[in-house]
């Protein structure tokens, strides 16, 4: 099937307003996927005066905290590994020169202060030998740089942004 049959008009953007209809302003920012993958890009969504910042995948960089600064809702991606991991072999440690750490993260929801913080995206490295790290350790690590609210994404889940604040939905159908 085509782009063309399938409805797709696929174009490319750059930092700045990319969507604004009914409403709805869809603003692009520059992220910073490492040195291998650029262009690369961030998005904040605004309407009816509430907002949410989606990270894409980044390390840490000013343009996320800048563009998120008290949205509603910040979603980031996340990586972590193991040390043992890392020392173990050179792609380990270029895959992680990628992604934000948890402490990085945690620092980037300091500074943009959002009514809630959610990671999605987990990347978290194992070789299968060594164990990933999970959810918790990932939470702990980013409560070492950030005390507000987080959770942690899961597959389906959904956010409800309201005038009460932002609601999670484990399993939204």
């Amino acid at each position: 099937m085509s782009r063309e049959a399938a409805g797709i008009a696929a174009s490319d953007i750059a930092p700045g307003v990319v969507y604004e209809a009914d409403g709805v302003t869809i603003t692009a920012f520059a992220n910073n996927h490492g040195e291998l993958i650029s262009p690369s890009l961030g998005y904040r969504i605004d309407y009816d005066g509430r907002s949410v910042v989606i990270s894409g995948d980044t390390k840490r960089v000013q343009g996320v905290a800048d563009a998120a600064k008290g949205v509603d809702l910040l979603i980031h991606s996340i990586g972590a590994a193991k040390p043992e991991l890392l020392a173990a072999a050179p792609i380990w440690r270029a895959i992680m020169a990628h992604h934000i750490e948890p402490e990085d993260a945690g620092r980037v929801f300091a500074e943009a202060a959002p009514k809630m913080a959610a990671f999605t995206h987990v990347v978290a490295l194992t070789n299968g030998k060594i164990p990933p790290v999970g959810a918790e350790e990932i939470m702990q690590r980013t409560r070492t740089t950030y005390d507000g609210p987080l959770t942690m994404g899961q597959d389906l889940m959904a956010f409800v942004i309201g005038a009460d604040g932002v609601e999670t939905v484990p399993h939204m159908k």
